[in-house]
């Protein structure tokens, strides 16, 4: 059985394959109000496994290693606990190595080039500057730091405020807090995707046609209440 989220820290016999994929049965167009609070409830038992061994890798990278917890029988006053981190060494370069330079989108489709009015088509260039407002370059080595620590990263675009001078905001997400669901077919299809608070009692959940907001409460008798 898995450890708890607190206790799984520091234990050097510890075996790690990759998170895990989560799966649902009901697809988008089965997931309602009325049963949207129990399949959250169901996903969380895989989500909090994998969010246990990201905190671990991420405290891991951080220099949380099982060296400082070193005990030595004979002679216990010379006990060096140093933390050489491999651990940081080969992410940073991951990370440097690839997305070291800006990651642009690039359009690719039937073209002229000696047509004109194709040739002089900037709409990629619009975009990429839009992203580049948004300061993409360095939420993707954000990012990256997540998918070469913890094996995931997730990157959530919404729409921006009205009165605002750029279409969309995007935001890197951390994994220990974030989930998507895909279907229990072949096609592993992404059906559900959240994003919960550290305490685990508000949810910001969405399928291909809905968003739901769920918060969970507890009331003077102890009676734990769900709010859809």
């Amino acid at each position: 059985m898995d450890k708890p989220f607190s206790e799984l820290a520091l234990d050097e016999n510890l075996k790690l394959y990759g998170r895990r994929k989560i799966y649902i049965s009901e697809t988008p167009e089965e997931i309602n109000a009325g049963n949207i609070a129990n399949i959250i409830s169901e996903i969380m038992g895989v989500h909090e496994q994998n969010a246990a061994e990201i905190d671990y890798l991420y405290k891991y990278v951080k220099g949380r290693q099982p060296i400082s917890e070193r005990v030595k029988e004979i002679r216990p006053e010379i006990n060096s606990k140093i933390c050489e981190n491999h651990a940081l060494e080969i992410q940073t370069f991951k990370v440097g190595y690839t997305f070291g330079e800006p990651v642009q989108f690039v359009l690719y489709g039937d073209c002229d080039i000696h047509d004109e009015e194709k040739k002089n088509d900037d709409r990629m260039t619009a975009f990429n500057e839009l992203l580049r407002a948004d300061n993409k370059i360095t939420k993707d080595k954000t990012l990256g730091n997540w998918i070469f620590t913890g094996g995931v990263g997730y990157r959530m675009a919404l729409p921006s405020k009205e009165g605002a001078d750029h279409p969309f905001d995007t935001f890197v997400l951390d994994p220990r807090q974030t989930f998507v669901a895909v279907s229990d077919d072949y096609v592993e299809e992404p059906v559900l995707c959240g994003y919960c608070n550290r305490s685990r009692t508000r949810f910001d959940v969405y399928s291909k046609f809905k968003h739901w907001y769920i918060r969970y409460e507890t009331d003077d008798d102890g009676n734990k209440i769900t709010t859809t």
